[in-house]
């Protein structure tokens, strides 16, 4: 939670001594030990109220370089909550800085970030001069590569001497890091730069010219601000909106340009001043990368965004509306769940509903509604399609027992057998592959085919740490859910504890994201062979039902068109042949043209012997009479 009118700099010289610590970064709490830090990992509570609640994770050597003084209440051992936190700040000096380098020292972490590593050799002199001139241009590139994000840019003058050079990690939670986001980064901090340059050397007036090889992003950094102003949804909302505020505060013209990114010069062509200079930028970027690849990256305000937003996970990036909602109604839904005893109560806590989240959206839109609605139950299985009045049948079309979403699963007809049991192969190679834990490959095989033949568990004893534990919250969780998303948080950590024994850089999230999305595959694939012998079925009787159509329309044919009407003769043009080779449904229109015809006709008959008939009978009586 954040204060509105948050609480000014620390004045004591206590945070030596201080015991907890927030990591903005990682959302952990970290307790000072005499030589080492305990870990607490944030956890969801269906009651978390104003404050958030941290389980105790693992002792680590050291603690990130974010830390900022926390204070909290011990509920148990292993449990805390965090009341509040605070930014440690020096006490800013009232002498103005004498130098460029000086004043990027000196700037607030919300724009410092963008030039962790700075350089410049003659105080920006150069740089300023070619601004007033027009003749300024900057390139900026982004890397990304395991969760981690940084970017590079350079800014000249009309030759390469005198250039100014920065590097930085891209801010921001794991979740939103991205190529794009890194390319933005780097847009920022030049425009950013030169606005500090603009302010430094007194400049009113000049010209930058920028380039980068993301398209996208250069192309939405200098669009109209207005725009995404309101554009909420976007992705990366913050850094957009904070380039945008720079662009409108800055004295100076822009013209932007996308340049492709990795060119290679040959024989034929030479690289132009915008090429080399992305090329260099790239490998700077990537080199940056390198030296923070053990990391993680701030989610810290940004300068010039237009309004930050926290919630308790955090500050947030982008996809705003989405965000909020998922905050307001997460609980909410979480609750439904367990009402609906899709999940047991108080297993919410322990799934990471964050992976199963972007597991779905990874699928694409088509796919991600499919999978919504067959973990919710509301999906074309027969069940709801005899409820919807579709069908008349709610039996299953391979085994014929009742057909709800789950069954599709977990059907025990031999044919659907195999293909679950090939499924599970394919996802027990996939975590070979990925370097999954031998311990976690195995607890999740075994479990998933105990669920698939319907026989009773093993147990395990695992000497892998956090394996045991793990598999218990996932047993508790439920298999059923393990299989629609609903994975254990525990998983997450015991496989990047994994990957950080093997000395892998691998990422437990990530896994974790694709082990959601390959067991929706298999869910895809035993949908797709339900609705092969649905189909199979369907056309079985659609074929027989048609023989029958063609004994029917041979016999008319052959019947002729006897006392129809002249106008309906034409019904018998043609041939025979080429009627019952012709489509299935101009056989039944055929088919039910000539029986409605032949219906016609029969009941003008008989109102024509009605009419007769009467006419009969008033001409005998009419002789009776006269007789």
């Amino acid at each position: 939670m954040r204060l509105i009118n948050p609480l000014g700099m620390w004045i004591d010289e206590e945070h030596a001594q201080w015991k907890w610590f927030y990591s903005p970064g990682e959302n952990r709490i970290y307790e000072r030990r005499s030589h080492d830090w305990g870990a607490y990992r944030f956890i969801f509570t269906q009651r978390h109220g104003r404050h958030k609640t941290f389980q105790y994770s693992q002792d680590v050597s050291d603690a990130p370089n974010d830390l900022q003084r926390a204070t909290i209440i011990q509920r148990n051992p292993s449990r805390i909550l965090c009341t509040g936190w605070s930014r440690d700040k020096e006490i800013p000096s009232d002498t103005p800085p004498t130098s460029l380098s000086e004043l990027i020292d000196s700037l607030p972490e919300s724009q410092r970030w963008a030039f962790e590593h700075f350089k410049c050799d003659d105080d920006g002199k150069t740089i300023a001069e070619a601004i007033r001139l027009g003749t300024a241009v900057a390139v900026s590139d982004g890397s990304f590569k395991n969760e981690l994000g940084s970017a590079a840019l350079v800014i000249e003058g009309s030759d390469s001497q005198h250039r100014i050079l920065a590097g930085h990690l891209t801010p921001g939670p794991l979740s939103a890091q991205s190529s794009f986001r890194s390319e933005l980064s780097g847009l920022y901090g030049i425009v950013l730069m030169v606005n500090i340059i603009c302010r430094f050397y007194d400049i009113t007036e000049g010209q930058v010219s920028c380039a980068c090889d993301g398209e996208q992003a250069i192309t939405q950094a200098f669009a109209n601000p207005q725009y995404y102003h309101a554009q909420t949804v976007n992705s990366d909302f913050d850094l957009l909106s904070a380039i945008h505020t720079l662009l409108q505060d800055s004295p100076v013209n822009w013209q932007h340009r996308h340049v492709k990114g990795h060119q290679v010069e040959d024989e034929t062509s030479t690289l132009d001043r915008w090429a080399i200079l992305n090329n260099e930028m790239d490998g700077t970027a990537k080199a940056v990368w390198a030296f923070h690849q053990d990391e993680q990256p701030q989610n810290i305000e940004i300068e010039g965004e237009y309004w930050p937003l926290y919630l308790s996970s955090g500050k947030v990036t982008g996809n705003i509306d989405a965000e909020i909602r998922d905050y307001i109604h997460g609980e909410e839904l979480v609750q439904r769940w367990i009402t609906k005893e899709r999940i047991p109560d108080d297993a919410g806590r322990l799934v990471n509903w964050e992976a199963c989240g972007e597991a779905i959206k990874a699928l694409g839109l088509s796919r991600g509604l499919w999978i919504v609605k067959h973990i919710s139950g509301v999906c074309g299985v027969n069940a709801m399609m005899k409820l919807w009045k579709k069908r008349s049948t709610d039996a299953c079309p391979r085994c014929g027992e009742i057909e709800d979403a789950q069954h599709v699963w977990w059907c025990q007809q031999p044919e659907a057998r195999l293909k679950r049991a090939q499924g599970f192969h394919k996802l027990s190679d996939w975590m070979d592959k990925e370097l999954t834990a031998p311990e976690i490959s195995s607890a999740i095989t075994s479990r998933l085919n105990t669920v698939s033949c319907q026989t009773v568990p093993h147990d395990f004893d695992f000497l892998f740490p956090g394996v045991q534990a793990a598999l218990e919250d996932q047993d508790f969780i439920g298999w059923n859910n393990f299989f629609e998303g609903c994975i254990a948080s525990s998983w997450t950590e015991t496989q990047q504890k994994y990957y950080e024994w093997i000395a892998c850089r691998k990422s437990g999230r990530r896994w974790t994201v694709a082990l959601i999305k390959k067991l929706y595959d298999i869910a895809w694939d035993m949908w797709e062979h339900r609705n092969h012998i649905l189909h199979a079925k369907e056309n079985e009787e659609v074929l027989h039902n048609m023989t029958l159509v063609d004994s029917e329309i041979t016999f008319l044919w052959r019947q002729g068109y006897g006392n129809l009407p002249a106008r309906e003769h034409y019904l018998f043009s043609g041939s025979l042949e080429d009627l019952l080779q012709s489509s299935v449904r101009n056989r039944q229109t055929w088919l039910a043209t000539v029986n409605s015809a032949h219906a016609m006709g029969d009941i003008r008959r008989e109102a024509s012997n009605a009419r007769t008939a009467a006419s009969r009978q008033l001409m005998h009586d009419w002789l009776q009479r006269d007789g």
